[in-house]
């Protein structure tokens, strides 16, 4: 089971989204507008074919302390809609910090699973 493969397939798609200026599995290298992408849950779907889900943290800067977060990750979540990635459930608001910025930084948690086979 190639679990990297399955990754680095949801990093491509986001790192292929306008305005999403960095995209990895390695936090440190994220930097807002950016997405970070961590391995959630496994799941077996068939005797071969494994569901994968994968918790991706979409993160933006904090500008001005107001609406200009929820601006920005509206129009990023927008851009990927329009991409076509879909969540596979709720999407969740949460504060992340990245190794590239000592504050917490304002995100969205989307849940997207990919499916691989043995």
């Amino acid at each position: 089971m190639d679990l990297k493969a399955a990754l680095d397939t949801v990093v491509a798609a986001f790192a292929a989204v306008p305005g999403i200026e960095t995209a990895s599995t390695d936090p440190s290298q994220v930097t807002a507008p950016g997405v970070l992408v961590q391995l959630a849950e496994l799941e077996v779907e068939t005797l071969s074919t494994w569901l994968v889900t994968t918790q991706v943290t979409m993160v933006v800067t904090d500008s001005d302390g107001g609406p200009g977060p929820a601006t920005s990750l509206g129009a990023l979540m927008g851009a990927c809609l329009t991409a076509g990635i879909r969540p596979d459930g709720p999407v969740v608001g949460r504060s992340i910090l990245l190794p590239s910025n000592p504050a917490p930084l304002p995100g969205l948690v989307i849940p997207l699973t990919v499916r691989i086979t043995e």
